[in-house]
């Protein structure tokens, strides 16, 4: 008899356990497919453009990328302290230069160019922001830091006083490339406040939209000081600020 109650008992549980498991398949498939699908787009496994299909609005084919001085092809720090060197950063002692610190003065400056083949064809570039490290700033206040396009190729054997030196000798029409109109835009793209260590952001959407388009040629950027008075000092990228020069630029289809 005993054992014929707890054969019921067993069966009505397993009859209960079936009754519940029964409503329970539309909610397991529910989370399940939406965990899958969240994991996807978290690790970059299926592009974000893919979400485009669970809503009409443009923005959901957005996409944005981010590129660092590590997809820099063309780098240098002009010094007229060092009128043949390419990359002139912090002067130490007269005529030794150190990597590890960037110091931007009146009479020096700093030129990076990002390639932008990482964008596809038949886009539109709806926002870029350019990230940069800084150190510090003097004296005490924000210091303004001008970021100006490059007019004109720049390459091997850049310095002060030459745009390069190989396959020929081209020289800069002001050395520094400092000749406005001529070597670098005569407006500048954007002037950063920097107030001590930390990142600045600038936003560099129009030229990115200008050298993406063709309107203009993608030479990069040049970055200076114009007070006589300031020194901004910049993570060098071949120290502590290696991979902080963040480009990060939003683009859709058109």
């Amino acid at each position: 008899m005993m054992r014929e109650t707890m054969h019921e008992c067993k069966m009505k549980n397993v009859k209960c356990k079936t009754q519940n498991y029964g409503r329970a398949p539309a909610f397991f498939i529910f989370h399940f497919t939406f965990y899958i699908f969240h994991s996807l787009i978290r690790f970059r496994l299926v592009p974000l453009c893919c979400i485009a299909a669970l809503g009409p609005t443009a923005t959901a084919n957005a996409r944005t990328i981010e590129l660092t001085d590590y997809d820099c092809d063309r780098m240098a720090v002009l010094s007229p302290q060092a009128p043949l060197s390419g990359w002139a950063t912090s002067e130490v002692s007269p005529g030794e230069f150190s990597t590890v610190q960037l110091d931007l003065r009146i009479e020096r400056a700093m030129l990076l160019r990002y390639p932008l083949d990482r964008i596809p064809t038949g886009q539109r570039i709806t926002r870029a922001e350019w990230v940069v490290p800084i150190a510090l700033s003097i004296p005490a206040g924000p210091q303004r830091m001008l970021v100006r396009r490059i007019i004109g190729p720049w390459g091997v054997g850049v310095s002060h006083q030459f745009r390069m030196q190989r396959p020929k000798q081209v020289p800069w029409t002001t050395p520094g490339a400092a000749s406005a109109g001529a070597d670098r835009a005569a407006q500048p793209s954007a002037i950063a406040r920097c107030d001590g260590p930390g990142e600045v952001t600038i936003n560099v959407t129009e030229d990115v939209e200008l050298w993406y388009t063709g309107a203009a040629e993608n030479q990069g950027w040049l970055l200076s000081v114009e007070d006589p008075a300031a020194l901004i000092r910049l993570n060098s990228p071949f120290w502590t600020g290696h991979g902080n020069y963040k480009l990060r630029i939003t683009y859709e289809p058109e």
